[in-house]
């Protein structure tokens, strides 16, 4: 048992120095906010939540639906307005970095309606060598 738990160890922590060498970084940004990543040195700001048309949480849908986001990207005096969704646009190159939409919140339910000012995006970066 014991050696187990130093091979999951082990196995950990190679697994989180892998991911740090390849530079990966999840940052959640909300909505009108700018935040700059740890891996390059990206500013990436939430500029406007363009459509969330997504079926509420506590219904079942045919169809999931969509949720479209505007982001600002700047690095080395470039800047470049991009758009991600849920479906099928979930990620953009820029700079030598992927990034990707990976979740958007709060979703509504048939009972509740968020402002845009509520949403914020949890995005991948990941820095290309």
């Amino acid at each position: 048992m014991k050696a187990l738990i130093t091979l999951s160890a082990i196995l950990l922590t190679f697994t989180i120095s892998f991911a740090s060498a390849q530079g990966t970084e999840q940052i959640v940004v909300k909505n009108g906010q700018q935040k700059v990543t740890k891996t390059g040195r990206l500013t990436v700001k939430f500029v406007e939540l363009l459509e969330d048309s997504r079926c509420p949480a506590n219904v079942t849908c045919v169809w999931a639906g969509i949720a479209r986001v505007k982001l600002r990207l700047t690095k080395n005096g470039k800047t470049a307005d991009v758009e991600l969704n849920t479906t099928n646009n979930k990620s953009t190159i820029f700079q030598g970095h992927s990034i990707s939409l990976e979740g958007l919140q709060p979703r509504q339910t048939t009972t509740s309606k968020y402002s845009p000012s509520a949403y914020s995006a949890t995005l991948s970066v990941v820095r290309k060598k």
